[in-house]
C-alpha cells in the first residue's frame, strides 16, 4: 500500500469531490469546514471516516495520522474527531478537541517501566500520568509473557482532559476535564441478521 503525505485540506478536497450521501450528509459535508479551518495545512499520511451503521442518522467521525516527535518512542498520532467537535468548531469557531491514539511498542525497550516513564507524562500530563500508572501496572501484570500494550489513547474529545500535542505543534497544556458527553464501548464490529442487514450502533472503519 502506498502512503502519501498530504494536507488535511487536500484530504477533505478530495471527499469533497467524491461525497458518498447515503453515508453522510450535506451537514455533515460543510461541517467539515470546521477541521480544515484548525488543520487545513497539517500533514496527514492517512484519513478516514467512522460511521454508526446502526444509526439513521448520516454523519460520520473524521480521523487523521499525524507524524510527532514530541512524545519519547511515538512516531505518529491517531486524531479522531467527533462529529459533534469539528460541528460545532464550524459554527463557532471554538477550538477542536481531538482525542488521541499512539500506537507504541514496550517490548523494543531495555526496560519496560522506563519506556513508560518517558512516554506516559508527556502524552497524558504529569498529574494523570501519576493517577493512571498503578492501573496501567496492574494491566500489564495481567497480561501473559510476552504480551504487551500495544496502542494508547485519551478521549480529550470527549470530556477526558489531557496533555498532549494541539494542532500538532509543541505548544502543550494542561486542559480542564470536562463532564463526559459521550458512553464509550470497548471494540467495534457488527451484527448481521438472517437477512443480511446490519444491527445495533455498531462503529465501520472506513479509509479513502
Amino acid at each position: 500500500m502506498n502512503v502519501e503525505e498530504r494536507p488535511v485540506k487536500d484530504w477533505l478536497a478530495h471527499l469533497r469531490r467524491h461525497p458518498v450521501p447515503e453515508l453522510l450528509d450535506e451537514a455533515c459535508m460543510d461541517a467539515l469546514s470546521g477541521i480544515e479551518a484548525q488543520y487545513g495545512d497539517t500533514i496527514s499520511h492517512g484519513a478516514g471516516l467512522e460511521i454508526r451503521l446502526g444509526d439513521e442518522a448520516r454523519y460520520a467521525d473524521y480521523i487523521m495520522n499525524i507524524d510527532t516527535d514530541e512524545i519519547p518512542f511515538v512516531q505518529s498520532l491517531w486524531y479522531e474527531i467527533d462529529y459533534e467537535e469539528f460541528l460545532k468548531a464550524s459554527q463557532t469557531g471554538e477550538r477542536i478537541e481531538p482525542c488521541l491514539f499512539a500506537n507504541v511498542d514496550p517490548s523494543k525497550a531495555e526496560n519496560e517501566a522506563a519506556f513508560w516513564d518517558a512516554v506516559l507524562p508527556v502524552f497524558l500530563g504529569e498529574g494523570r500520568a501519576v493517577r493512571l500508572r498503578p492501573v496501567l501496572d496492574a494491566v500489564i501484570g495481567k497480561l501473559p509473557e510476552g504480551a504487551h500494550v500495544k496502542q494508547i489513547g485519551t478521549m480529550s474529545g470527549r470530556g477526558a482532559g489531557h496533555h498532549a500535542p494541539r494542532d500538532h505543534v509543541s505548544e502543550m497544556g494542561e486542559h480542564r476535564p470536562q463532564p463526559c458527553r459521550h458512553r464509550m464501548a470497548g471494540g467495534y464490529g457488527s451484527v448481521r441478521r438472517g437477512d443480511g442487514a446490519v444491527e445495533g450502533n455498531e462503529k465501520y472503519r472506513c479509509k479513502f
